[in-house]
């Protein structure tokens, strides 16, 4: 999943309540974030 659509998704479930949902799609968000950028840092 790319990392605007964690954002988004992490967004709404806070927006509706599912707090630990919205954590879970939060966490993946950053780790794909930080997956992103390590790519670029190592190329």
């Amino acid at each position: 999943m790319k990392v605007m659509d964690c954002t988004g998704l992490a967004a709404a479930l806070f927006d509706e309540g599912e707090v630990e949902r919205g954590t879970t799609a939060a966490d993946q968000a950053l780790d794909n974030a930080a997956r992103i950028d390590a790519t670029l840092v190592a190329s």
